[in-house]
């Protein structure tokens, strides 16, 4: 049997180990996930990396678009199975995963071997961590997160105003290199624990906190347009429903509805949830000759 490296990551408090055969030299992606590389011992998940051609069985997959390609996800007896096709090329990566995604297999094509690639590239690392996220009680939502005295405040509904207290208070380095695609876009995982719910920041998002940062929520704002400024802490049930739009739920694993309404349930049962409305910013049209607005301010009024 030849030799295997391994190597761990750890996102939102799920720490994942990758193992791959020595021959199979691959980089972390040029952004932040290199710094959340961590001991690939006691992992959350646990993935066996190899070589070769993938082929999808014979299923009925629910399918999805992305920027670079597109993914199908559904399950194979009591397994997950994902398969991912790039725009010039079938089965880039097969990734087979027990019912409880703690142990998995991912075949790479030899082309992305040769090139490298990240064997979790995504949007197989978000479609996992999602996965994992729900299953351990936690919450994977849309939102802007920012630091308050060590405590977080997270935005739902539209991005925290420029003068939140603590806004980029814990942001990264100036110098930041360029940030992966991600089928979930800006996002943050909320994960109750005994003492506390616990905000973490995850990779490819320009919020206030990055991948690998997390602190206790203090608050939830949920953000509307409105023609007045007024603020308003929901009533249980109503705080409920407003998290739950903001919640990403996988459409492919209708049994997980009931897990995320009753950790959502959870959530706004520990920490205040607020309906803010603030009016729409108007924003004053840059002065340029030869746009509409130029003309017709200029423009002789027309008489009788």
């Amino acid at each position: 049997m030849g030799r295997t490296r391994l190597r761990g990551i750890e996102l939102a408090g799920v720490r994942l180990a990758i193992e791959v055969s020595s021959s199979l030299d691959w980089r972390w992606p040029e952004n932040e996930l290199a710094a959340l590389a961590c001991s690939p011992l006691a992992p959350d998940m646990y993935v066996g990396v190899r070589v070769g051609r993938g082929e999808a069985p014979d299923w009925d997959p629910i399918s999805y678009a992305f920027a670079d390609g597109s993914f199908d996800v559904g399950r194979v007896g009591d397994d997950w199975l994902v398969v991912t096709h790039g725009r010039r090329r079938r089965c880039e990566r097969v990734a087979r995963f027990d019912a409880d995604l703690r142990v998995g297999e991912v075949i790479i094509a030899p082309e992305l071997a040769a090139a490298r690639s990240f064997p979790l590239e995504q949007p197989l690392l978000d479609i996992l961590l999602l996965h994992r996220v729900i299953r351990d009680g936690g919450l994977l939502v849309a939102g802007t997160p920012v630091i308050r005295d060590g405590r977080a405040l997270v935005f739902l509904g539209a991005d925290a105003p420029p003068d939140s207290p603590g806004r980029g208070r814990v942001a990264w380095q100036e110098a930041r290199p360029p940030r992966p695609p991600s089928i979930l876009g800006e996002r943050l995982v909320l994960r109750p624990l005994n003492d506390a719910i616990r905000v973490h920041g995850l990779p490819g998002g320009e919020d206030a906190l990055g991948g690998g940062l997390s602190a206790p929520l203090e608050a939830i704002h949920v953000v509307e347009r409105s023609q007045t400024i007024h603020a308003q802490r929901l009533a249980h049930e109503s705080a409920v429903g407003e998290l739950l739009q903001y919640v990403f739920a996988p459409v492919h694993d209708p049994d997980c509805t009931a897990r995320l309404i009753e950790v959502a349930s959870d959530i706004a049962a520990r920490v205040p949830v607020l309906k803010l409305a603030r009016p729409e910013q108007k924003r004053a049209l840059p002065f340029a000759w030869g746009q509409r607005q130029a003309a017709l301010a200029l423009a002789s009024p027309a008489l009788g």
